[in-house]
């Protein structure tokens, strides 16, 4: 749809905005990031409320799901923590074996005739 055009079917299956054009809250209402079902869509309202449940029950099953949603900030920053945690904690043990394995081949050295 081109741009500055109006949708006379979008705006029948949306409903009408039940503010006054001289509304003083109207500007702070047309930048809003958040609607509700009732005011802003009576008529596809039910149906949308039905859909964002279903989504939100889908949890996700691959390990780039598990890296990229961010529905629940508590699992999205643990999940985030446990990588970065163990990324840490590996690197370190890999230089702790190589510390070993060069002090377990110095010791042999000083120990051979």
């Amino acid at each position: 749809m081109a741009p500055g055009t109006y949708d006379g079917w979008l705006h029948e299956l949306c409903g009408k905005k039940r503010l006054k054009q001289d509304d003083p809250w109207l500007p702070l209402l047309n930048s809003r990031s958040v609607y509700t079902t009732i005011d802003d869509f009576p008529i596809l309202g039910e149906r949308l409320l039905k859909l964002q449940s279903f989504n939100m029950r889908q949890d996700p099953s691959t390990l780039r799901g598990f890296a990229v949603d961010r529905r629940n900030p508590f699992n999205f920053y643990t999940f985030w923590a446990v990588i970065i945690v163990g990324v840490i904690s590996i690197m370190l043990s890999a230089v702790q074996c190589f510390i070993a394995a060069s002090q377990l081949a110095l010791a042999a050295k000083e120990m051979s005739p």
